[in-house]
């Protein structure tokens, strides 16, 4: 036993030979032995990198507020400190830099402990990422002519408005303008949306807006006006082409929505022979002026109206984790693992954002889409009508003559 022949060679010369020697020293010896192993697991429990227990790696990792979750263990634990210490810390905690280093920190360490491989790339933070938006009008009946509402843009830029107008049984709708009264710039389509028919207005990103009705391309018809002022007709230079997108500006717009009439144009009874002002409205009882409005004209549209914000005070992690390699200790699905790292990450890095900033962590997954559409072919019920002849089997003869041609089969001359 090396702790007995380490005791026996502080002895005195006379006295460290012999078995007896060694006999007695043994049992101090086993016991020092013990105490040293203890004295070694209690200095390994005070070095955080060195615990072998993950509730003496929580004790040390509270003195920076730190507790483990629910799904770590000890080497998940371990790297989530060392991560979000280093964010915290050394570089900011609220700076892009410390963000994106903690989620490429943690993700190394998360491939380490959990034995998976994700694609080998950096992930990447979008500032004021944008989003899709869209609204429908708040009106109970849909858009009626002479309708007004508001759209709030609540992004840090301007934007493109695009639309989606479906045709209504109560349609046609003839001649549609969409008025941006905040802007003065209004939208106009040269045409009628039948019943059940769709009309599509998409901004493009050039500022132009393209026209599909169905399967039609109908971006020829598609004017733009403006300087619109409500009450006065607008003059022939104000009406442009190709048209452009309707702009919508940061903070509220308000939209407005009429049918106009136009020459060589049909839409009778559905559009205004005039440009109305703000004021004229539908007849409805007792809400209506008398002397300035019109006959209430059922919708013949619904409306949907969508653009594009860059969201303010807000940023996304995008963590590339398309290919999955599981080792065959690996406990989890790829899915599975895929949504361990991107919830670990979401939680982190709320941790350290700055206060009010709202963040989202997106894990990248290799997908596949194929869009599609259906489009009107017919408008049920069908109408059969039919036609024939008044009963004869055969064409009359040219005139009448007696004795020559029959009764039935001639005509006066």
């Amino acid at each position: 036993m090396k702790r007995a022949d380490d005791m026996a060679a502080r002895l005195p010369s006379l006295y460290r030979e012999g078995e007896l020697v060694l006999a007695t020293l043994a049992q101090p010896a086993v016991q020092v032995e013990i105490v040293e192993e203890e004295l070694l697991d209690i200095q390994r429990a005070h070095h955080f990198d060195a615990a072998l227990e993950l509730e003496d790696a929580a004790k040390l990792a509270a003195l920076l507020d730190f507790v483990p979750e629910p799904w770590q263990n000890l080497a998940l634990f371990r790297s989530w400190v060392h991560s979000q210490r280093n964010a915290a810390l050394q570089r900011g905690a609220v700076t892009a830099e410390a963000l994106l280093g903690f989620a490429r920190s943690y993700s190394d360490g998360y491939q380490d402990a959990a034995n998976v491989r994700f694609q080998n790339q950096t992930p990447a933070l979008i500032e004021n990422p944008p989003r899709r938006q869209w609204m429908r009008p708040p009106f109970v009946d849909n858009i009626t002519p002479l309708s007004q509402f508001t759209i709030e843009n609540k992004g840090l830029d301007d934007s493109d408005l695009s639309f989606l107008l479906t045709g209504l049984p109560g349609g046609p709708e003839s001649v549609p303008v969409i008025v941006n009264l905040t802007t003065g710039e209004g939208l106009m389509f040269q045409g009628n949306v039948g019943p059940g028919q769709r009309l599509w207005l998409r901004a493009r990103s050039d500022g132009t807006v393209e026209g599909t009705l169905e399967r039609q391309d109908v971006t020829d018809r598609l004017r733009t006006i403006t300087n619109v002022v409500p009450g006065e007709p607008w003059t022939a230079p104000q009406v442009q082409t190709p048209a452009r997108a309707l702009q919508l500006v940061r903070g509220e717009n308000r939209i407005w929505f009429l049918p106009v009439a136009h020459y060589d144009l049909l839409g009778l009874d559905r559009f205004l022979l005039a440009l109305a002002d703000l004021a004229l409205e539908q007849g409805r009882w007792d809400e209506a002026t008398l002397d300035h409005s019109v006959f209430y004209q059922d919708a013949a549209v619904s409306l949907a109206a969508g653009w594009i914000e860059s969201e303010p005070a807000s940023f996304e992690v995008l963590m590339p984790t398309q290919s999955v390699r599981r080792n065959p200790l690996a406990s989890g699905t790829e899915e599975e693992e895929r949504e361990r790292l991107r919830g670990a990450i979401d939680l982190g890095i709320k941790r350290l954002k700055a206060a009010g900033v709202r963040s989202t962590v997106r894990a990248l997954a290799f997908s596949e889409v194929q869009g599609q559409s259906d489009y009107l072919t017919t408008v049920l019920p069908l109408t059969i009508e039919e036609t024939g002849s008044t009963g004869a089997d055969s064409m009359p003869e040219a005139g009448g003559l007696f004795d020559v041609t029959g009764y039935s089969d001639s005509t006066f001359r």
